[in-house]
């Protein structure tokens, strides 16, 4: 997805045209509503180019070289182009761009929906308001596409935040040893406060790569609903997409599901670790865009 909007980004921001390899294409589409036809060239144009420069970003690095004028005639993008302000002036676009599929929001409506319903008529757990305006008959209409249920929620008296608790691969001795940390129990603790501090009706959906892990910890907090184990990520990240705000950790993952979603976004300050590798070649400050909001643990 980075790749993507980098390279997107670069062929707006100078006008050219821009071609995505037909695997990556195939990715993006089985998800995405990705229509890039104003953009796009066809392979047989692609395979008649001469002279294309390869540029290769591992990590986060922006080059404002690349944002002169005519600073490029051809260029393929090889590894990771996470630098945000590649982008960041098409966030609108992307989003249009980076819309789910209707049939990927139908598989994940019915269980946000019923999730909220049992809390709006107290099962298990009650808000304490008027319930009066609330039409629950709205709830349990079908569900067309990510719009469509983006407005029923925001039509619900709750405010929804979005958590990516990455766990998993972040704790193998490799990826520790490079940068990469494990958000603590305690930072989630001050961000979720942060949030019910701010807002009213406060409901945080949790996605996790260790979801059980996420049960055990959050087992007695009944403002916390955890997503499906049988939800595939796919299905977790539009979850996170249709909430208000988000609390990021560390990865991708969540960090798209923010980009994506907008709002109030917070994100682990002490992630990567300092004077670690991962800083080195993901400086924080090209990583994350200015609204992005640093929190310590």
């Amino acid at each position: 997805m980075f790749k993507f909007a980098s390279a997107y980004g670069l062929a707006r921001f100078h006008r050219c045209k821009f071609y995505l390899d037909e695997p990556y294409m195939k990715i993006l589409n089985a998800t995405f509503t990705i229509n890039i036809t104003f953009l796009n060239i066809l392979k047989s144009e692609y395979l008649t180019l001469s002279g294309i420069g390869y540029r290769d970003n591992t990590a986060c690095h922006y080059s404002q070289k690349l944002m002169l004028p005519n600073s490029i005639r051809y260029l393929e993008l090889t590894g990771y182009w996470q630098a945000y302000r590649y982008f960041i002036n098409y966030t609108d676009e992307l989003r249009q761009q980076f819309t789910f599929r209707p049939n990927i929001i139908q598989t994940i409506a019915p269980f946000i929906l019923q999730e909220l319903k049992g809390r709006i008529l107290c099962q298990p757990t009650c808000i304490h308001q008027n319930q009066s305006n609330i039409k629950l008959e709205n709830i349990e209409t079908t569900v067309k596409n990510q719009l469509d249920l983006k407005n029923k929620l925001r039509e619900l008296p709750f405010t929804l935040v979005g958590i990516h608790w990455r766990r998993g691969d972040m704790m193998r001795p490799n990826k520790q040893a490079y940068g990469h940390t494990v958000s603590s129990f305690i930072y989630l603790q001050k961000a979720m406060n942060y949030f019910l501090e701010k807002y009213t009706n406060v409901l945080f959906i949790v996605t996790s790569d260790e979801k059980n892990y996420c049960k055990n910890i959050f087992s007695n907090n009944s403002k916390v609903i955890i997503t499906p184990n049988k939800f595939t990520g796919e299905q977790d990240l539009a979850m996170l997409t249709v909430c208000q705000h988000t609390i990021v950790t560390s990865g991708t993952f969540g960090w798209f599901a923010a980009y994506l979603a907008g709002g109030d976004i917070l994100y682990d300050k002490l992630s990567p670790a300092k004077n670690s590798g991962l800083e080195r070649d993901c400086p924080p400050s090209q990583y994350y865009p200015p609204e992005f909001i640093p929190m310590r643990r």
